[in-house]
């Protein structure tokens, strides 16, 4: 019988259920996403970014942008608050979470299986590595061979010094480093043997030839494309500045072309993070989402949250990691889209991808 490796161990396939397939439950960004203000900057801001997130600064950290300046934004390894935050996501019918956090962001993962036993919620996590910078030293010296070892270990004997084994292999490509693509071709080899799911990210910071090149390595090196995973799909799906489509509302601003190519070599796509900021790109993600599920896609999409601040919990004012469920699956009903087609990206193609 098909199988699926949570931290709680392995579950029947069939029971993974309504799953947000791109999020982060225990996990340190501050290194890698936080940008200090200059002392020359700071006194013209109107809040001290320099304090914990609190409510009454949530109007300036989102509308203005000062989020990225806060430290604790970034800081999601707070085990009650984060166990408070899944909970939510249990009570509004969520059942399964793909965690993708990778060494160098992510922080306890004794803590993510915590999490899972006290909520009830299946967590899968993760090993593999995200982009260069966020490295740690000891990955910056490894060959293939050890950059194997170290998937292995965590897939079959289990992540850190923890019996928890990871449940899919994550990667990342940002500059297509050296050190980035020899990751990625040892990444395949361990994949194709223990039958993974590769989720695969490229952001609005990656160069289209940098993901393109991610993209025609892993297949050419025979991973099979049903076992692939690109996430943050709705970074592509528009270029231009919102501005401009009220200024010429008669232009063509949805941009598919790439979505449709990874998907025509059989690939998947993840369109994630629902709730990050205000502003139109909700509308951005689910305009996309709409249209490839009514050109056909419907097998090979599935959806996230893509919780990576604290200013997107329910505890500080967002959705949390119910985006999903109280938005996105709202909306898709509203604009003509079936139930099956719904159960399709929430559960169905999530349970195919990560099955072994």
């Amino acid at each position: 019988m098909s199988q699926i490796m949570t931290v709680m161990g392995p579950i029947e396939a069939n029971t993974l259920g309504v799953t947000t397939m791109h999020d982060h439950v225990l996990a340190y960004l501050t290194p890698f996403f936080c940008s200090k203000l200059m002392d020359e900057s700071k006194h013209l801001c109107p809040i001290n970014t320099e304090k914990k997130v609190s409510i009454e600064d949530l109007c300036y950290l989102n509308e203005l942008g000062l989020r990225v300046h806060n430290e604790d934004n970034w800081d999601l390894s707070d085990i009650e608050l984060m166990k408070r935050e899944v909970t939510f996501f249990k009570q509004r019918g969520g059942q399964s979470i793909l965690e993708t956090s990778a060494p160098g962001i992510r922080t306890n993962i004794a803590g993510m299986r915590d999490i899972s036993q006290s909520t009830g919620i299946n967590i899968i996590a993760s090993t593999g590595l995200y982009v260069g910078v966020s490295w740690p030293t000891r990955f910056k010296k490894m060959n293939e061979k050890e950059y194997k070892n170290y998937l292995l270990k965590e897939i079959e004997v289990g992540i850190e010094n923890t019996d928890i084994c990871a449940g899919h292999i994550k990667v990342a490509i940002r500059t297509g480093e050296t050190e980035e693509l020899k990751f990625l071709k040892a990444t395949t080899e361990v994949a194709i043997e223990k039958k993974l799911l590769v989720t695969a990210h490229a952001s609005r910071g990656t160069h289209p030839a940098s993901r393109k090149k991610m993209l025609r390595l892993l297949l050419d090196s025979g991973l099979p494309s049903e076992k692939l995973l690109l996430c943050h799909m709705h970074f592509s799906f528009w270029e231009d500045d919102f501005v401009s489509a009220f200024i010429n509302p008669n232009k063509q601003y949805l941009k598919l072309d790439w979505a449709r190519e990874v998907m025509g070599l059989g690939a998947n796509i993840c369109i994630d993070c629902f709730g990050e900021q205000p502003g139109p790109w909700d509308s951005v993600r689910l305009a996309g989402l709409i249209a490839l599920l009514n050109e056909g896609y419907e097998d090979q999409i599935v959806i996230g949250n893509d919780v990576y601040q604290k200013t997107m919990t329910r505890s500080f004012g967002g959705f949390g990691y119910c985006s999903i469920l109280d938005y996105v699956i709202p909306e898709l009903k509203h604009h003509g889209i079936s139930q099956k087609t719904i159960d399709r990206v929430t559960v169905k193609n999530a349970i195919r991808m990560l099955q072994y």
